[in-house]
C-alpha cells in the first residue's frame, strides 16, 4: 500500500506532501473530521498553486521593477481622468483585445501605471510581457535578418497583455517605425492618430 507522501508526490501535490504528516497528527489530536481534514489540506494546496502561478507570471513578465496601483498618485491628474483610470483598472481591455497607449510628459507616471496594470493582470491569472520599444526594435531587426519574423510574431500571441515602454523613443527613428509597422501595424496606426 502506498503512503500519503508517495501518492501526493505522484499527483504533484507539493504542499500536501510536505505538510501531510503534520496535518494528520494535528487532526488526530483535535479529533478533526476526515472531510474537514482533506478540505483543509486541499485548500492550502490550491492557495499555494495560486501563489506559485502569480510568482511565475511575474517572473516571466520581466518587469524591470515592481510598481503597484495602490502607490500610483491619481491626485496628480484632474478629476476628468478618474473614470478612465477606473475603467483601465478593470482590465476589460485585455478581454476586448484592445491596445492602450499612455501618453504624457516624462515623469508623468506612464511606466509606473503600465507596470502596475501588468502586475494586476498577473495576479488575476493573465500572462504578461514587459519590453521596451528600443529592445523590441533590436529583436525585430534580428528576426527580420534571420527570416524569423513569423515565429517572432507568434511569440506574442501567447501573452494576454504586452506592455511596451518607451514608445516615444521608437517614433524618433525611421527604422524603428518601419520595423514596428511590420510587426504590429495596428499599434503603429493608433500611435500616429
Amino acid at each position: 500500500m502506498s503512503s500519503v507522501c508517495e501518492l501526493s508526490a505522484r499527483l504533484k501535490l507539493s504542499h500536501f506532501k510536505e505538510h501531510a504528516a503534520e496535518a494528520i497528527e494535528r487532526a488526530r489530536k483535535t479529533g478533526q473530521d476526515h472531510g474537514e481534514f482533506l478540505v483543509g489540506l486541499l485548500e492550502r494546496e490550491v492557495e499555494r498553486r495560486l501563489e506559485n502561478g502569480v510568482a511565475r507570471r511575474l517572473k516571466e513578465a520581466r518587469f524591470p521593477f515592481r510598481k503597484y496601483l495602490v502607490d500610483f498618485r491619481r491626485d496628480k491628474y484632474g478629476a476628468e481622468f478618474a473614470p478612465k483610470f477606473d475603467e483601465l483598472e478593470t482590465l476589460a481591455f485585455i478581454e476586448k483585445r484592445e491596445n492602450i497607449i499612455l501618453l504624457g510628459t516624462p515623469g508623468a507616471g506612464k511606466t509606473h501605471y503600465a507596470i502596475a496594470l501588468g502586475i494586476k493582470a498577473c495576479m488575476e491569472g493573465k500572462s504578461v510581457l514587459f519590453a521596451t520599444v528600443p529592445n523590441l526594435i533590436v529583436e525585430l531587426r534580428e528576426a527580420m535578418s534571420q527570416s524569423l519574423l513569423t515565429s517572432y510574431r507568434r511569440r506574442f500571441e501567447r501573452y494576454d497583455m504586452v506592455v511596451l515602454d518607451e514608445l516615444g523613443i521608437f517614433h524618433s527613428t525611421r527604422a524603428g517605425a518601419r520595423c514596428c509597422s511590420t510587426c504590429c501595424p495596428t499599434a503603429t496606426a493608433k500611435a500616429r492618430s
